[in-house]
């Protein structure tokens, strides 16, 4: 498809773009993060978006998870800890590319699939939302390398 049509056909561009962050092998989510409720635990950061494999590799269904934030799906101590993380991407400078733009650590994971060890990014993107990606680095994540792995593709002419 060429790009000249697609910038000519924003539907098209949005689905093409849609279709693309929901297969990419990173569970990605935007969130709210409106400055009037920045500070409040209640109506802050308030998922907005939540990619399939977020959905598959959680155990959350993202039906139920937009519109809410984390102190409706998670225990109180992790919940916080979210809040407060999110509130530091969002003194960060937005739509810099550089790794000083994104806030990056290891952070434990408890969800209906289980305990996970995720490598969180989470950048402002500004005009009030932010995005956040996660990586499972846990061993029940890499156990099941083998079980994911592509078959080896045969050339297309000798």
């Amino acid at each position: 498809m060429c790009f000249a049509v697609l910038e000519q056909d924003p539907k098209r561009k949005e689905a093409l773009c849609f279709a693309v962050i929901e297969s990419f092998p990173t569970m990605i989510f935007s969130k709210d993060a409106h400055p009037q409720t920045r500070h409040n635990d209640r109506l802050s950061f308030r998922y907005v978006y939540f990619n399939a494999l977020m959905d598959h590799v959680s155990g959350l269904k993202r039906l139920d998870m937009i519109g809410q934030n984390a102190n409706d799906h998670f225990n109180p101590t992790d919940a916080q800890q979210y809040f407060v993380d999110d509130r530091q991407v969002m003194t960060l400078p937005p739509s810099r590319d550089d790794d000083a733009a994104v806030l990056d650590f290891y952070e434990p994971w408890v969800v209906p699939t289980g305990k996970h060890v995720n490598h969180t990014r989470k950048k402002n993107l500004g005009d009030a939302y932010m995005l956040g990606t996660f990586l499972v680095v846990d061993d029940l994540h890499l156990g099941k390398v083998e079980e994911r792995r592509r078959p080896v593709l045969l050339p297309l002419s000798e």
